[in-house]
């Protein structure tokens, strides 16, 4: 009996068939857009100054926006395409990857036939498909998440430190496209601590070395990676106007914010971040 053609592809047939669908149709409505916004703007002037050597003016307009992004551009460029195209091909080839780490997860989980609906969702999804064919750092903020995030969750599933290390990788990348990528490491941290508590609620003898070995050591090794991938970015725009820090500065002008009885207060912090 003939089998049926779909049912015969194995999973990273089925994988690449997916990334060649998202990649096509953020190629194909790329070519159809025929202005950049605002913001896109903004990146190819910044990432111009910094290609032509002005590198202390090139963040002067957005002081805390993270590089990483204006530095690719710059990167991509100078292999002989204009400062357009490169912030167009980093947003096609980030958008398109998406699916990858989405798939995985899902099929850890689910199966196969769950992660093949989950990835053709992201990858004909008319929003991320727009986001992913403009001069945004949208898809390469969301694509690098995707990736720390599934990176966490096969670190958890597989017990590898190995996963921990891409997860912190990814993060520290992500953060420095966004500075909401941070909420990555507060949300490790505030996991390690519920999962240390749940392990002593229900194991009444549980030693030191478990602790290390099962909570301490794959969530340490994320945070080490994390800022070894941050520190050559953070070198990167020493000596310009940016005023980015890996660590997000909001999050303690909120604290402030939090405690403070003043609302004039609240209001100075904000404009200081």
């Amino acid at each position: 009996m003939k089998k049926n053609f779909f049912t015969s592809l194995k999973y990273w047939h089925i994988l690449i068939m997916l990334l060649l669908l998202a990649c096509s149709l953020r190629i194909g409505r790329s070519l159809i857009v025929d202005r950049i916004s605002k913001d896109g703007v903004l990146y190819v002037q910044m990432a111009e100054n910094v290609k032509n050597g002005e590198r202390s003016e090139a963040f002067i307009e957005n002081r805390r926006m993270p590089p990483l992004y204006i530095l690719m551009i710059t990167f991509v460029s100078n292999l002989g395409v204009s400062l357009e195209s490169a912030a167009m091909a980093i947003s096609i080839v980030a958008g398109f990857m998406m699916v990858l780490p989405l798939f995985l997860v899902v099929r850890m989980f689910f199966g196969t036939k769950i992660a093949a609906f989950s990835g053709l969702l992201i990858a004909v999804h008319p929003s991320l498909v727009r986001i992913s064919s403009t001069i945004m750092r949208d898809s390469l903020f969301l694509s690098l998440f995707l990736f720390s995030f599934a990176s966490i969750l096969f670190a958890i599933q597989k017990n590898r430190l190995l996963f921990w290390g891409l997860g912190g990788f990814f993060a520290a990348l992500a953060t420095a496209t966004r500075a909401e990528g941070f909420e990555i490491i507060t949300a490790l941290i505030l996991w390690m601590i519920v999962d240390l508590i749940m392990k002593k609620r229900n194991e009444k003898q549980f030693k030191i070395a478990d602790i290390w070995r099962q909570t301490l050591s794959g969530p340490l090794i994320f945070i080490l990676l994390f800022f070894i991938t941050s520190q050559p970015i953070v070198n990167a725009v020493k000596g310009t106007s940016s005023t980015w820090s890996v660590v997000d500065t909001r999050i303690i002008g909120y604290i402030k914010g939090f405690f403070s009885n003043s609302s004039e207060d609240v209001l100075k912090t904000e404009d200081t971040l």
